[in-house]
């Protein structure tokens, strides 16, 4: 499985091994990031261009296969995360439990039990999470009285994600505290599975077990 290991196809000096971080600072931006605790269990990891005194969050949540680092990978003219800071926006990129920056096993849980979760569970803990940590750092940065708005912008999975947490907490009678949602291209769930699943299914999922 060689192939899937870009270090073995290309030779070292043409991988781009910077992460979000590395690149946000590399563009002369603030940053700040965070480890979080989801309520499974899992932990984390919250990129942040911060702007405290902003009351406009926007928080971005990637798709499958990706990472915090999609949002500013373009540059400073092309990335959506640096256009929305550029226009007034406090920042933050999430990253789902398993990609680079939030894969942290929870103590006591086995190595081939990690990845038994689903987009149910993103949306319930993951997104979540981030909602929250987001919700009370404005409301230290800007105080009790002054109002905030949360924008969740979401790709493919993260917007399938925030649907089953927008839809859970009404189910649960919770206050969701997301004034606006841009969903591209939501994930969901086949009534049929398409027939390249049916053959590659079992061989990637030996991957991770």
């Amino acid at each position: 499985w060689d192939c899937f290991t870009p270090s073995k196809v290309f030779r070292a000096d043409l991988l781009d091994k910077r992460e979000t971080k590395d690149f946000i600072i590399g563009q002369g931006y603030p940053y700040e990031g965070k480890y979080l605790q989801t309520g499974d269990g899992y932990t984390l990891y919250l990129d942040r261009i911060p702007r405290p005194a902003s009351t406009s969050a926007v928080y971005f949540q990637h798709g499958i296969l990706d990472s915090s680092y999609g949002w500013v990978c373009c540059g400073t003219v092309q990335s959506a995360a640096f256009l929305a800071y550029d226009r007034g926006h406090d920042v933050y990129l999430g990253n789902f439990r398993g990609n680079g920056l939030s894969y942290n096993k929870p103590s006591g849980l086995p190595y081939n039990s990690y990845w038994d979760f689903t987009f149910d569970h993103l949306g319930v803990y993951d997104v979540a999470a981030f909602v929250q940590y987001i919700t009370e750092k404005k409301e230290a940065e800007l105080g009790p009285d002054k109002s905030f708005s949360i924008t969740i912008v979401a790709h493919s999975l993260g917007a399938a994600a925030t649907l089953v947490y927008l839809v859970h907490c009404g189910m649960g009678g919770k206050a969701h505290r997301v004034t606006k949602t841009v969903l591209m291209s939501p994930a969901g769930y086949h009534a049929v599975c398409p027939r390249f699943c049916q053959v590659m299914g079992w061989p990637l999922l030996g991957l991770v077990w």
